[in-house]
């Protein structure tokens, strides 16, 4: 459970990093920073407490790896992009 949640956080801490390389402008970058924190927020929420039978530390492991999941769209579209752009 740490190794996911460890990989979890290093996913949105890679996102939010390579955002700023990827979008113009402060107003969009804060916004698409902003959208992704209550989306994450949100399934992590979700998973933590409506979909899953868990309470205490459990409930909060699974809601940061939730939260880090939520990323990973974001960071696939961020990766096949810095690979575009090498080319």
């Amino acid at each position: 459970m740490i190794a996911a949640v460890i990989l979890a956080l290093g996913v949105t801490g890679w996102v939010h990093y390579h955002l700023a390389f990827q979008v113009r402008g402060t107003v969009q970058l804060w916004a698409g920073r902003i959208m992704l924190l209550l989306v994450g927020a949100g399934f992590g929420w979700a998973m933590s407490q409506v979909y899953t039978d868990t309470h205490g530390l459990a409930a909060s492991w699974v809601f940061v790896t939730s939260f880090g999941v939520a990323h990973l769209p974001a960071a696939i579209i961020l990766w096949l992009k810095k690979q575009r752009d090498k080319n």
